[in-house]
């Protein structure tokens, strides 16, 4: 449960983050916005809301083969705000996916950028640390479209033609031509 109001706003509309926690150091300081371990988790936070869409086998199939193809970047992270009381660190950054595979048809947008936040706090026990994200909608939305409409499918070979079995007769000579 996220005291701060943006993220129950963000949670009232359908953007709600989603907890993801991992065993870290003991300490009392939340690691950082731009903390390599605050950035990783929420990033696996994103491919976690990316995975509730997952309905069935083949949905959760799907996910597993095309989430290779997306690069997931956190653009200039920041601080928003800093609660001592409860030790936690409100961010915002630019959250950028990409396709990453070059075999992709071009009609297809290559990257999505929405504005996220995230807020990063360690537990009570100080063993672990949990990330909560908020905004990523639209990306998880693009990951699914890309994926649902096919983009990633083999493109069949182009048509190779047929040699012909008989000579043809040259277009000068051919009846259509005098």
């Amino acid at each position: 449960m996220v005291s701060h109001s943006r993220y129950r706003r963000c949670a009232r509309v359908g953007f709600g983050g989603l907890l993801l926690a991992a065993l870290v150091g003991c300490g009392s300081e939340p690691p950082g916005c731009a903390d390599e371990r605050t950035v990783s988790l929420a990033k696996e936070t994103f491919w976690e809301s990316v995975g509730r869409n997952a309905g069935d086998a083949k949905d959760k199939a799907l996910l597993a083969s095309v989430r290779p193809k997306f690069d997931v970047v956190l653009q200039a992270p920041r601080v928003t705000e800093k609660r001592g009381d409860a030790a936690k660190v409100f961010c915002a950054a630019t959250l950028k996916v990409s396709l990453n595979d070059a075999a992709v048809s071009t009609m297809f947008k290559r990257e999505n950028v929405a504005d996220v936040e995230y807020s990063s706090q360690l537990t009570a026990d100080g063993k672990q640390h949990v990330v909560e994200l908020a905004g990523q909608q639209n990306p998880v939305e693009y990951v699914w479209s890309l994926a649902k409409m096919g983009a990633f499918n083999p493109q069949p070979a182009e048509a190779q033609p047929v040699a012909p079995s008989a000579p043809q007769a040259s277009a000068a000579s051919s009846p259509a031509s005098q």
